[in-house]
């Protein structure tokens, strides 16, 4: 997992050796909205940015229950994550984010002819770029970068990420 965060991280440190500490322009502090992806994970997403600084963190989460008369299946999905602005304009913002996700999933099929039961979790780490398109109170987010992903036996996947949100600031 030390592997997985040494790239990102190592380009989190760099970028803010060199940027400035303070916003310029004036920013909403708090965004609700919605988030999908690999780090940030499905659901409602909730970011705050530190005062005028060019730090945030994000958490977002999707708790999922549903039942029938065969079929049980639990579906929950957390994830937080800390970004850093590096450059901003009155329209756009470019930053670097570091994220994890934890998801725990249970799949119950208590019918008679076929009965199976799974219960996974799963956490994914990792970190890259990201772009959020400002348009009055509403942004648009597209971040990239690489995860790992591990269900705490074994690492599954090193594999590139990519995260899509969509937020009212205010």
């Amino acid at each position: 997992m030390n592997k997985i965060l040494l790239f990102p991280g190592l380009f989190v440190f760099v970028i803010n050796c060199f940027s400035q500490d303070e916003s310029i322009y004036k920013r909403y502090n708090m965004n609700i909205g919605i988030s999908a992806g690999h780090l940030t994970g499905p659901g409602i997403s909730y970011r705050q940015w530190i005062g005028n600084s060019k730090y945030a963190v994000q958490a977002t989460l999707l708790p999922i229950y549903y039942k029938d008369a065969d079929h049980k299946n639990v579906n929950c999905s957390f994830s937080l994550g800390f970004l850093r602005t590096v450059s901003e304009t009155k329209w756009l913002n470019l930053f670097v984010f570091l994220g994890s996700r934890f998801q725990y999933t249970v799949d119950d099929y208590y019918n008679t002819f076929h009965p199976s039961y799974s219960e996974e979790e799963t956490i994914q780490a990792g970190g890259g770029p990201g772009i959020e398109i400002k348009l009055g109170r509403v942004s648009f987010n597209w971040m990239t970068g690489i995860r790992g992903k591990t269900n705490f036996n074994d690492l599954q996947e090193i594999n590139f990420s990519t995260d899509v949100s969509a937020y009212y600031t205010f």
